[in-house]
């Protein structure tokens, strides 16, 4: 397996770091609502690149569970720096990106309740405990982060390992 899945999760994570960063320089609002969606963008084509490797090294060949290790652990790794780099920039870096963002998503949630038909009285709960909770605290980061592993993960490794793996032909003696 060599140290492919280490080494792009590790260069997944960064490169998410510095476009962020990139985006926080020039447009904290374009960050907030399209960045986590170009950031995934950015942590599939590591986690391709990882099983892309993982196959060179095998002369072509990668077994489904092999390569979803490797594309799986790529996801962890570049999704934990970048979960903790964003939990620094939201709680002390920038502050204020944390009131930014949860201004965004009481917009999305009043915009798309006409679309539901949710009672104004739900509306209003929805509003109070987001603006009352830190999705970026340690308590929120600890329970969401094993989530995102399980099922973000495991999904796009199994679709990445599903079109990428290919076994080896059985050889006859």
């Amino acid at each position: 397996m060599n140290n492919h899945p280490v080494k792009n999760g590790l260069l997944a994570g960064a490169a998410q770091i510095v476009f962020t960063m990139i985006l926080y320089f020039v447009q904290p609002d374009f960050m907030l609502k399209w960045g986590s969606f170009v950031s995934y963008i950015i942590l599939v084509y590591f986690m391709v690149k990882s099983v892309s490797m993982t196959k060179k090294d095998q002369l072509g060949f990668a077994a489904f569970g092999e390569a979803f290790k490797v594309s799986w652990l790529t996801f962890i790794l570049g999704t934990t720096m970048m979960t903790l780099f964003t939990m620094l920039l939201m709680n002390y870096i920038d502050p204020s990106l944390l009131d930014k963002m949860k201004d965004i998503q009481i917009e999305a949630l009043q915009s798309m309740s006409g679309f539901f038909s949710i009672p104004e009285e739900e509306i209003n709960k929805q509003i109070s405990h987001l603006r009352a909770s830190n999705p970026f605290g340690m308590e929120a980061i600890g329970f969401g982060l094993p989530f995102s592993f399980i099922f973000t993960g495991a999904l796009f490794s199994l679709i990445i390992d599903h079109t990428k793996k290919k076994k080896k032909p059985l050889t006859n003696p």
